[in-house]
C-alpha cells in the first residue's frame, strides 16, 4: 500500500545487519525495482522485503514473490507450490519464526477503481513453506503490515481501514482465535481516519503502527492499550528498528500530495526492537 508515496513501503537489511548501511542498500534496492529490476517485478515496487538465511531479500509484488540477490542485482520468481494462484496482488509479507513467509492479498482492482478501502473484497492472508507450498490460513479485507511476538506465537496484521488484528499461531502454522486487537480507525472519533499501513513489534512486545494519513506512529501495549503517539513530518508508510541498540527505528513515508517526494526518517526510541525472522523459502 505505502509503495505509492514513497518508492518503497519497507526497508531490507541485508544478511541481518540491522545497520543504517543496511537501511540504505533496503532503500536503493526498492528504488531499483524501478529501473534495473522493474521487468523482473512485474512493474510493481517491493512492498516489504524479509531477509533470507543467505542475505537475499524476498519482495512481494503483483505476480507473487521475488527472490533478489543485492550483490549482483539479479532477481528470480519463487517457485510456489500454489494452485489456486493466491500469490497475487501481494502487499506486507513477514517471516516467521520457521523460515516461512507470510503474505496479505489485496484488492488491487477496487483500489484502481477508486473504491473507498471499507468497500475492498477480503483478501486471503497465506504462509509459503520452505518447499514453497502456499496455504491460506485466514482472510481479511484490506491486509498491510504483518508482524510476531517476540516468542513469535502472536501473528499480528494491520487492516488497513480499521487497526490491527490478533491472530495465536499453531505449531501446525494455523492461525486461531482472530480478533481486533486495536481499534485504530475509530468513525466515532473527532480526529478522524488515521489510515494504517506498516507495522513492527519491538522487544517489549508493543505493537508499533504507521498511520499514513495522520502523520504519526502509534504504541500499542500487549494488552491492546495505546501507550504512545509520535507525530511526524510526514505521511509514514512503514517502520522497522536498527542500530547498534536495536534503539533507532527508520521510518519510511512521503507525501500524497506531492508525488515523488519521499525520504528514510530516523527516531530514537527508548524500548529497543526485535531482530527479524529470517526466511528459508526455496533457498532464500
Amino acid at each position: 500500500m505505502g509503495g505509492a508515496l514513497a518508492g518503497a513501503a519497507a526497508l531490507a537489511f541485508l544478511a541481518g545487519q540491522h545497520t543504517l548501511a543496511g537501511v540504505i542498500a533496503g532503500w536503493c534496492l526498492a528504488q531499483a525495482g524501478l529501473n534495473a529490476l522493474q521487468a523482473s517485478l512485474s512493474a510493481a515496487v517491493p512492498d516489504h522485503v524479509p531477509v533470507g538465511q543467505r542475505g537475499t531479500v524476498i519482495c512481494s509484488d503483483l505476480q507473487g514473490l521475488t527472490r533478489v540477490h543485492p550483490a549482483s542485482g539479479s532477481a528470480a520468481r519463487l517457485n510456489l507450490i500454489d494452485p489456486d494462484h493466491v500469490v497475487r496482488d501481494v502487499n506486507d509479507i513477514e517471516a516467521d519464526k520457521d523460515g516461512g513467509i507470510w503474505g496479505g492479498v489485496i484488492d488491487r482492482a477496487a483500489g484502481a477503481r477508486g473504491d473507498p478501502i471499507e468497500s475492498w473484497a477480503p483478501g486471503p492472508l497465506f504462509r509459503v513453506d520452505r518447499s514453497g507450498r502456499v496455504t491460506v490460513a485466514a482472510e481479511l479485507q484490506s491486509p498491510n503490515g504483518l508482524g510476531f511476538s517476540p516468542d513469535g506465537q502472536i501473528l499480528y496484521a494491520v487492516q488497513s481501514a480499521h487497526g490491527v488484528w490478533a491472530y495465536d499461531l499453531g505449531q501446525d502454522h494455523s492461525l486461531r482465535n482472530g480478533k481486533l486487537f486495536a481499534r485504530v480507525d475509530d468513525p466515532d472519533k473527532p480526529d478522524g481516519p488515521r489510515g494504517c499501513d506498516g507495522l513492527e513489534v519491538d522487544a517489549e512486545g508493543g505493537i508499533w503502527v504507521a498511520c499514513v494519513l495522520s502523520s504519526e506512529l502509534l504504541r500499542y501495549r500487549p494488552d491492546g492499550t495505546l501507550d504512545r503517539r509520535v507525530p511526524l513530518p510526514m505521511m509514514p508508510t512503514s517502520l522497522i528498528f536498527g542500530g547498534p541498540d536495536m534503539g533507532d527505528i527508520y521510518v519510511t513515508g512521503g507525501d500524497f500530495w506531492n508525488p515523488g517526494k519521499g525520504g528514510i526518517l530516523r527516531i530514537r526510541s527508548d524500548v529497543p526492537g526485535k531482530p527479524s525472522f529470517k526466511a528459508e523459502v526455496w533457498g532464500a
